[in-house]
């Protein structure tokens, strides 16, 4: 029986690991696609029109990280049983903190 909630707890650290990644990799395709639209469309007729789809896009993929690490730090905390196994908060927060500081870097870059 033991073996079986061992399992089980695996899983769900697993399935917790899965999800933060997917808010990762929805985030980094936002930044990039709000990005690429900025630069891929200079010769458009409304050159402010792209660059304020890029700007919601990026601004997009950034709340979306942090949504994702604040889903991540919630689950954590009720996992506490757990938190010793899989990647530490710590780590998934610098991580998180990294794509959301690129997502910044990338409104600046289109402001500028």
């Amino acid at each position: 029986m033991r073996e079986r909630t061992d399992l089980a707890e695996e899983r769900t650290l697993l399935a917790r690991e899965r999800t933060f990644a997917a808010w990762t990799r929805t985030s980094l395709t936002a930044i990039a696609v709000g990005l690429a639209i900025d630069q891929l469309l200079p010769d458009v007729k409304r050159v402010w029109l792209a660059r304020v789809v890029g700007l919601l896009l990026i601004g997009a993929g950034t709340l979306m990280q942090g949504m994702g690490l604040w889903y991540y730090r919630k689950t954590f905390r009720k996992l506490s049983g757990l938190a010793g196994r899989g990647p530490s908060l710590w780590v998934v927060g610098l991580l998180a903190t990294v794509v959301m500081l690129c997502g910044v870097g990338g409104i600046l870059l289109l402001l500028l």
